[in-house]
C-alpha cells in the first residue's frame, strides 16, 4: 500500500488500525469531513464511456503506466464479482491492497495470433495514461494483445510460453527463458533464477542464466549447472553464460527486474 491518503468510510473504523503497510498513509474518514464530502452515492459517472478508473500499473520496469477504464465495463465487472461473491445490498466490501490490472480478468475470449496472446474482454482497456505505452493490438483490432506467447494444448487450456519482450533469439532459434528457468530452478543448491538474453557478437543474443546459490557453503559451479540443463535442454537452449550473485533485482510487486539483468554483468 503506497498511497499517500487511504479514505475509508466510518463502517470500517474499527478495522484500520489492523492494516500496516510499509509506508503508512494518512488516514481520513469520510465522516470527519463535514459538509465537505459527498454521500457516496453522489459519485456518479455521467458518461458510462468516459474514463473511470485509472490503475497504477508498472509492470516489470517501475515506470508507471496508468491504465484506464470506463465506467460501462467496471459496471459490469462488480456485477460479476456481486454475482460471484453472493454479494447484495447489505454487504460490506473491504479492498486492502495495490490496485491490480484487471482488463484480462472476468468475461474473457482468448485467442492465438501467431503465438501471441489475444483478449476480448466485458471491461474495455481504454489504454495507458502515459503516451510512451501505447496498446498492442490484433491487426484487425478485435484483440487487445497481452504480450505474451503462448500455445493452446491438446485438451484446448491455453499454456503460457514466455513474455514476448523474454523470449530470446539466439543464432536464429527462439528459447523461452522460463523453460529455461524452470531447469536451473530445480537445481538442488539453486536458491534463485532470472534468464535473460544478452547481446552477443556470435550469436545475436547469448541466453544467460543469471544464479542465486543457496548460502550452504557449495561452491557454485557452472560447468556442473551447464551439464545438468544438457540433460535436459536442446543444445541451442543450454546457457552460454551463467553468472552468480546474491539476490535478483525486483520491483516492489516483487517481479525479476530482466530489464536490469539485460545491462548488468555479475560474478560468473
Amino acid at each position: 500500500m503506497g498511497a499517500a491518503r487511504a479514505l475509508h468510510g466510518p463502517e470500517f473504523t474499527g478495522l484500520v488500525p489492523a492494516l500496516s503497510p510499509a509506508r503508512k498513509p494518512a488516514v481520513v474518514c469520510s465522516a470527519d469531513l463535514g459538509s465537505v464530502a459527498q454521500p457516496w452515492e453522489a459519485f456518479t459517472v455521467s458518461d458510462p464511456t468516459a474514463p473511470f478508473i485509472i490503475g497504477y500499473t508498472s509492470g516489470t520496469t517501475g515506470f508507471p503506466k496508468g491504465a484506464v477504464y470506463d465506467g460501462e465495463g467496471m459496471y459490469v465487472q462488480y456485477l460479476r464479482w456481486a454475482v460471484h461473491f453472493g454479494l447484495d445490498a447489505d454487504s460490506t466490501l473491504l479492498t486492502a491492497g495495490p490496485m491490480f490490472h484487471n482488463s484480462y480478468g472476468g468475461l474473457s475470449l482468448l485467442a492465438l495470433a501467431r503465438g501471441a496472446i489475444g483478449v476480448r474482454n466485458v471491461t474495455p482497456f481504454l489504454g495507458y495514461v502515459n503516451p510512451a505505452s501505447p496498446l498492442d493490438t490484433s491487426a484487425d483490432g478485435r484483440y487487445l494483445l497481452s504480450g505474451d506467447v503462448g500455445r493452446f494444448a491438446p485438451d484446448g487450456r491455453l499454456l503460457l510460453v514466455d513474455r514476448k519482450k523474454d523470449i530470446i533469439v539466439t543464432g536464429g532459434e527462439n528459447v523461452a527463458s522460463g523453460e529455461v528457468e524452470r531447469v536451473l530452478a530445480a537445481y538442488p543448491q539453486v536458491l534463485d533464477v532470472a534468464v535473460v538474453g544478452r547481446a552477443d557478437e556470435r550469436w545475436g543474443e547469448a541466453v544467460t542464466a543469471v544464479v542465486v546459490f543457496e548460502p550452504d557453503g557449495t561452491a557454485a559451479d557452472a560447468d556442473a549447472l551447464r551439464a545438468y540443463c544438457r540433460e535436459r535442454l536442446a543444445p541451442y537452449k543450454v546457457p552460454k553464460r551463467i553468472e552468480f550473485t546474491a539476490a535478483l533485482p525486483r520491483n516492489s510487486m516483487g517481479k525479476v527486474q530482466k530489464f536490469l539483468l539485460r545491462s548488468s554483468a555479475g560474478t560468473s
